[in-house]
């Protein structure tokens, strides 16, 4: 029997679970027996495009900690994540502008990579949260793919400010304090939390508005239209939440999808389009509510438009109207949260008085 919420699970790129693979077998684990959990071959983890069941990367880390003794694999694989790792995800984060564009490119285009779960930011008394949610009820059972992302986000993370040298306030963990708990503060370097509310990496939020030395807009553009082409293709089907955002953001700067809209380009009735919206506990109005509040922070995160700009692009009539939908967002007007971040001068400098 699987444990629960297995049967949720989608799927993974092949250089995603080919990095769990080569981690694996570095670690003493017999190539034969990890291709026994991969039933497609080893020739199908090199083939571009190819898919796999998340459930691999959870087979191979869990016979690879029995087999070579090995509980701290998941904090492997993840030191071993490199750029590449993620293909042309992981080039479009390098050329971002600060590590809050990274986030919010990297959430939208995490699907490319795997499927079983998303990170989020949250701000909290001068804190940045980089929370990593699977969507898991049981954290146990994915303690070592939980490890693999936490410490992927730190790896990460360091290539991309190195040049600030700044420093992890603390980790969180949902699982149980492990027997290899130590090697933890000696990968974080700062204090580690367990059996805590979500997975999250806490750090400064100061640091998440620096400038990155390796921005790049042409190159970024440049990728990330091939990416979005990849994830209209995907070939998992998503969820209807996903391809209702997904609609939105393609026709939201030039008009305001209606649900009735929505459901013909989706070959569907505008009844049966609620009803699955429903059952996935959801609704189109707060799907276009999500998808309007995370292209506002993309939007504010390239500072390229102004806040009337801004406005317009996510479909808001009346400027007013978009003010206070900010609010709710920020707890704070749009001129206010330019001030405060002081990171935004462009967009306030063109804010009524």
């Amino acid at each position: 029997m699987h444990p629960i919420g297995l049967e949720n699970m989608k799927t993974v790129s092949s250089t995603y679970l080919l990095s769990f693979f080569e981690t694996c077998k570095a670690q003493g684990a017999s190539e034969q027996e990890l291709l026994a959990f991969i039933p497609e071959g080893q020739q199908a983890l090199h083939k571009p495009g190819k898919r796999f069941s998340t459930e691999y990367i959870i087979k191979i880390l869990s016979h690879t900690q029995r087999a070579t003794n090995t509980p701290e694999i998941g904090l492997l694989a993840g030191k071993d994540f490199r750029p590449s790792t993620f293909e042309d995800v992981g080039h479009a984060l390098l050329f971002c502008q600060t590590l809050r564009h990274v986030l919010l490119v990297n959430r939208r285009y995490q699907p490319l990579t795997q499927q079983f779960g998303r990170s989020n930011l949250e701000i909290k008394n001068g804190q940045a949260w980089i929370i990593w949610d699977a969507g898991a009820t049981n954290p146990e059972y994915y303690r070592n793919v939980t490890d693999a992302v936490m410490a992927g986000y730190a790896q990460f993370g360091r290539w991309l400010s190195w040049v600030h040298d700044e420093k992890i306030n603390a980790m969180h963990f949902r699982h149980k304090k492990p027997v290899y708990a130590a090697l933890y503060e000696d990968l974080f370097e700062c204090p580690i939390l367990f059996s805590q509310a979500s997975n999250a990496m806490i750090v400064d939020a100061k640091i998440i508005d620096m400038p990155l030395p390796q921005a790049n807009d042409p190159m970024l553009r440049e990728i990330c239209t091939r990416l979005d082409v990849l994830l209209l293709n995907l070939e998992t089907p998503c969820t209807y939440q996903e391809r209702v955002g997904q609609y939105i953001r393609t026709v939201l700067a030039q008009t305001t999808p209606s649900l009735a809209d929505t459901a013909t380009r989706l070959g569907l009735s505008e009844r049966s389009l609620r009803r699955k919206l429903h059952q996935e506990n959801t609704s189109f109005r707060k799907i276009l509510e999500h998808t309007r509040r995370d292209l506002c922070e993309q939007y504010m995160a390239e500072n390229k438009l102004s806040f009337t700009k801004i406005s317009e692009h996510l479909g808001y009539s009346e400027q007013s109207a978009f003010n206070r939908a900010f609010k709710a967002w920020h707890g704070q007007t749009p001129k206010a949260y330019a001030r405060a971040l002081n990171v935004f001068d462009k967009a306030f400098d063109q804010l009524a008085p």
